[in-house]
């Protein structure tokens, strides 16, 4: 399904992207686009057991997508989900 984002001020600026978390053995990849027409980058990678994820480091201007992606024990990834936007 699709992700949840909320950009948080205190006491930095991050993004917090909830989701229902992935079913054993596949592990979440959390990956953010910049703009419409840029790359999707990997923020974090392999996480199990988990249904939070943050990005620590948001981009300057203000504003990002994001979406999940399951991965396999070996590295095999599935379809994105839909990508939610997040400003601040």
């Amino acid at each position: 399904g699709k992700p949840r984002a909320q950009a948080l001020s205190t006491p930095f600026t991050h993004v917090v992207v909830t989701f229902k978390a992935p079913p054993q053995p596949f592990a979440a990849v959390l990956q953010r686009q910049e703009s419409d027409d840029a790359p999707w980058q990997t923020i974090s990678r392999g996480v199990s057991g988990s249904s939070r994820l943050v990005d620590a480091n948001p981009p300057q201007n203000r504003s990002s997508r994001y979406r999940l992606v399951w991965q396999t024990e070996n590295g095999s990834e599935g379809n994105p989900s839909e990508p939610v936007e997040v400003r601040w």
